[in-house]
């Protein structure tokens, strides 16, 4: 059985950036899809304009991508193992991929996770702006950082790119949110997992376990990312809520 679909421009967007977190994807059926990282710390869910009507995986989704790039508005035919890219006089045949040789969420693990999340309250909670996220890119084009912490820093909510790994005195940048907290805390993760699309976002984590969680909800589109925290990260023994600077 066929089933042809075309991708909207905000759906390639997304792909774009799912790309960047992992080169392959499981296409589910539904709207629903999500990627994760090799190592599977950090999974991301968006609820695509197209409706996915039968699974396939793609291994090389950049690639990909770049295919579809050079059309306009493709038609693309499921058919069997194989995905046809069409319009006008241009058409590609391109080979889907076995899904065990994929890498993709740990369903079961990141639902129970995921639903352990929503029954509890949050530790800490802020928002983090297009601006803010901008700002991040750029201040680690200029000099890269391998973490990010995200801290007290004199009473403002602030990101810090450092590298904890070099000596005491190696450079560190730090980009102040707009927003007070009363609290003390160190949470820290790597730089690589900071791989969001530019939006804004309500910021929402959790201790768990060694470590904690962090979620990402775009404010704009369904978009949410999900990372794990390095076990190093030091929460504030008190719950830490975080208002606006208004």
């Amino acid at each position: 059985m066929t089933k042809t679909f075309t991708f909207t421009d905000r759906d390639l967007q997304i792909l774009t950036n799912f790309s960047e977190i992992c080169p392959h994807i499981e296409f589910r059926k539904g709207r629903r899809q999500a990627t994760t990282e090799t190592n599977r710390s950090l999974v991301a869910f968006y609820d695509f304009d197209t409706e996915i009507k039968n699974e396939f995986c793609i291994y090389d989704l950049p690639e990909f991508l770049n295919l579809i790039d050079l059309f306009e508005n493709p038609k693309i035919t499921l058919n069997e193992n194989k995905l046809l890219l069409k319009e006008d006089k241009l058409k590609i045949v391109y080979p889907t991929s076995e899904t065990n040789i994929i890498i993709k969420p740990n369903y079961p693990i990141v639902d129970k996770t995921i639903k352990n999340f929503n029954e509890k309250d949050n530790d800490i909670e802020f928002d983090l702006t297009a601006d803010d996220i901008k700002e991040i890119y750029r201040l680690n084009r200029k000099i890269k950082r391998p973490d990010i912490a995200i801290e007290n820093d004199e009473g403002n909510i602030a990101l810090k790119l450092f590298a904890r790994n070099e000596y005491a005195n190696s450079t560190t940048l730090t980009h102040i949110l707009n927003q007070k907290t009363n609290h003390s805390f160190k949470l820290r993760f790597l730089f690589h997992r900071f791989k969001f699309l530019i939006s804004d976002y309500k910021v929402e984590i959790q201790k768990s376990g060694s470590s904690g969680i962090v979620k990402l909800s775009s404010k704009e589109i369904p978009l949410t990312y999900w990372f794990a925290l390095e076990e190093d990260s030091i929460f504030d023994s008190n719950e830490s809520e975080v208002k606006n600077n208004a």
